[in-house]
């Protein structure tokens, strides 16, 4: 069945019209599938102005916040997909403070009897005998943090079925030192009690609170004493407790990570009030080998008054401060499409909108293609990474994923920044142009695609304007020809409506590099030849590729020879319909499929098969996001792990649209959440937001210019050591510390076209 076109040419020009004078996005291209109703269009962040002279950038600020919540919407069917549910706005369930929670509190006796009740709250502890002595009987924590030179202020409420005297202690736990101690009398009436003391000598590590409930001297009777509200506050804190540096959205689930037993229960602080507006219950102590912790959690749903917080825990241990509103991203998902405009290749980049990065035009001599006497022009597409390198594997990753997130969620993009703006296309398309512009340039004449176009040393650390190097054309792969074949067939299928001529150009060299891969049936991949140092991206298999490019020629043309491919590489493995990543790009294949409108329609039991295998896949990154005191969809922290976050938070997204589940759609929150600073390192790792965020980043066009970008994905903690700075990090280092913020660290802290792709399909999945 062919698709019509949905919008006649003279419609397009009144409506881009429309979209000149008003700013808007009235415009839009081929829509396959729309997961509930269409949101109100956002206000566009206007982009700020880029300073004269170059510094480090603010961390952005977030968008304000209304004075009160919306409502939801009410539920409403999904129109153009096969789906079974009814898609909402994501709704979390209630914070429940009861399970998984074990407390950190302990009862030691000597000859005392006694039966302890914990609760987050507190402990209710029935004396059946006191014994013969005040430490007959002691409810005590040890691990409290003691900074040096730092004010206490420890608060309790306590009550006794009988007046009776307590002491408590604040100690040494190493040497049993007692610190302060204070005698209290308690009443049958519920009563707060204070504590204070200062600490002057060197930091301790292992205090301890001791409750000495023991006889007394005097009562010797059964009796009940209960203990809640305790809070150690102290006047200098450690900001250790683990958050999304920018903030959480008001409908979302908010959680927050503590790298060890910081007490049973935590508060979340208003900034400008300096009051807890919520208390709740710290869970879930997990041994976290990946680094080197015992986490915990707490989960502060509740929390949804727009406003600034903290979170600080019962022992006294704090987070940085954090936003709660509708939209706490900013510019966010600007700033990270900005990123890939200023990696433009064979152009110039002029100040008016690249500021301190802008260059004069580069690498638009004709490259010698590998092995042969003949030059091609190959200018254009986007500089890879750190270095000026154009690789068409993660080229083709970036693209897909630009082309999804517009799917997605066409709303959230403009036609407001970087060099193309005004032009009535929205930026996301016109930079996923770009890079396609390029990638039909990487085309041979035989419909094979050259993998890699670079010079063959890496550059030094300078101006792209200034890299005069010869270029070199490196290799027909079948590998690099699949990966082409399904972004352009999806690129055919996304720009339709807004150029007839280009989407028939995209869908010509989309079936002649089929027509190649079925005269190529044997994988095709090499390694740069001898003397090549530039990047190296070998993929030894090609049928997830293969599998996307069939399934993206079905939804371009319809035509049964594809899914019939795309059938028989699905039986022969389910895997080659898995991942999303330059190496494997399968889900992009499945999920297109499964939001066709014509795909439950053309093969019902192929649709079931996907839908099953998308689930399977979510499911298997949530046995990592359960056994993760971060809530992290990985198992192994290699080159590119937060790509790899990234990546699977989109798959988690996916598998939310087919099946309802919120936990899916909450673990893709997380993912996102670590990448802003719920990490081990307590640091965002996007450039320019968060609290602590990568200011020495791996990039010849940042370090020549001497500038800070913003919005930048950086790679990522490495546990192979594989670059001179992690080299020197100790090989003990749990794997999420290996990490460097350093500009020679190209292993943890380069910067990656498909990196900041797989942050902006994320966010156009959770804005």
């Amino acid at each position: 069945m062919q698709r019509k076109i949905t919008v006649k040419g003279i419609l397009i020009i009144l409506l881009g019209f429309l979209v000149f004078i008003t700013g808007g996005i009235l415009l839009r291209g081929p829509q396959p599938f729309r997961p509930g109703p269409s949101p109100s269009p956002a206000e566009t962040d206007t982009p700020a102005e880029t300073p004269d002279t170059t510094k480090e950038p603010e961390p952005s600020a977030p968008a304000e916040t209304p004075d009160s919540t919306e409502e939801p919407e009410p539920a409403v069917p999904v129109t153009g997909l096969n789906i079974e549910y009814e898609h909402v706005d994501y709704a979390p369930a209630s914070v429940d403070n009861n399970t998984d929670f074990v407390s950190g509190w302990s009862i030691m006796t000597s000859d005392a009897n006694v039966t302890g009740s914990e609760y987050f709250e507190g402990t209710t502890l029935q004396v059946d005998h006191p014994g013969t002595g005040i430490d007959s009987l002691t409810y005590y924590r040890d691990g409290i943090p003691i900074p040096a030179n730092t004010d206490f202020y420890i608060y309790f409420e306590a009550y006794s079925t009988i007046d009776r005297n307590i002491r408590v202690s604040l100690m040494n736990a190493n040497t049993w030192q007692t610190l302060t101690s204070v005698d209290y009398r308690l009443t049958g009436e519920k009563t707060g009690y204070e504590l204070t003391y200062t600490s002057n000598g060197a930091a301790l590590w292992n205090g301890r609170l001791e409750f000495d409930l023991g006889f007394d001297g005097s009562v010797n009777d059964p009796h009940t004493i209960q203990i809640t509200q305790l809070r150690i506050v102290p006047s200098n804190t450690q900001n250790v407790v683990k958050v999304n540096q920018i903030g959480y959205m008001i409908k979302a689930q908010k959680r927050c990570t503590f790298p060890y037993d910081a007490g049973d229960l935590f508060d979340v602080i208003d900034v400008q009030t300096g009051k807890s507006v919520y208390a709740g219950a710290i869970k879930q102590k997990l041994d976290n080998p990946h680094t080197g912790e015992v986490n915990c959690y707490g989960d502060f749903t509740n929390v949804t008054t727009p406003g600034t917080y903290y979170i600080r825990s019962q022992i006294g241990v704090t987070s940085q401060p954090f936003v709660i509103s509708p939209m706490p991203y900013g510019n966010l998902l600007n700033d990270a499409l900005m990123v890939l405009s200023l990696q433009r290749c064979g152009t110039s980049l002029d100040s008016s909108w690249a500021g301190s990065f802008a260059h004069g035009i580069c690498h638009t001599s004709e490259a010698q293609v590998y092995g042969l006497e003949s030059v091609k022009d190959v200018s254009g597409g986007w500089h890879d990474a750190g270095d000026y390198g154009r690789y068409m594997k993660t080229g083709a990753k970036a693209v897909s994923d630009l082309l999804f997130a517009y799917m997605f969620a066409p709303h959230l993009f403009g036609d407001n920044q970087g060099p193309d703006a005004g032009n009535w296309a929205p930026d996301i398309l016109d930079e996923a142009r770009y890079e396609l512009e390029w990638m039909l340039k990487m085309q041979a004449e035989d419909g094979g695609v050259y993998n890699t176009v670079m010079t063959q040393q890496f550059p030094d650390i300078i101006d792209p304007a200034d890299d005069h190097m010869p270029l070199f054309l490196l290799l027909e792969e079948t590998t690099s020809t699949a990966d082409f074949a399904g972004a352009v067939a999806l690129a055919s299928y996304v720009y339709k409506d807004w150029d007839a001529d280009f989407s028939k150009r995209c869908l010509e060299a989309a079936e002649k590099a089929w027509k190649y891969l079925s005269e190529h049936p044997d994988v095709i991949n090499y390694n740069n030849p001898e003397g090549y140092s530039g990047g190296v991206y070998l993929d030894d298999e090609d049928k997830d590729c293969r599998f996307y490019a069939a399934i993206s020629l079905w939804n371009a043309t319809q035509k049964q020879e594809y899914l019939d491919k795309a059938k028989e590489l699905f039986a022969e493995d389910r895997t080659y319909s898995e991942g999303l990543s330059w190496t494997n790009v399968g889900c992009y294949g499945k999920y297109l499929y499964l939001i066709s409108p014509e795909g439950g329609e053309t093969d019902p039991g192929f649709y079931r098969s996907l839908h099953d295998a998308l689930l399977y896949e979510a499911n298997q990154l949530m046995t990592f996001v359960h056994s993760s005191g971060y809530q992290t969809a990985i198992s192994n922290y290699a080159w590119g792990s937060n790509a790899e976050i990234a990546n699977h938070g989109i798959i988690l997204t996916m598998a939310y649209d087919f099946s309802g589940n919120q936990e899916y759609q909450q673990a893709a929150v997380e993912q996102l959440n670590y990448l802003l600073g719920k990490n081990v390192m307590n640091k965002s790792y996007i450039t320019g937001y968060g609290t602590d965020y990568p200011k020495s980043i791996h990039s010849r066009l940042a370090e020549s210019h001497n500038a800070a970008m913003t919005g930048a994905l950086v790679g990522g903690p490495d546990t192979y050591h594989e670059d001179p700075v992690t080299a020197k990090i100790p090989l003990d280092t749990p794997p999420a510390k290996n990490y460097a913020d350093h500009p020679r660290s190209y292993s943890t802290n380069e910067i990656s076209v498909n990196w900041n792709s797989a942050l902006i399909h994320l966010l156009a999945r959770l804005l």
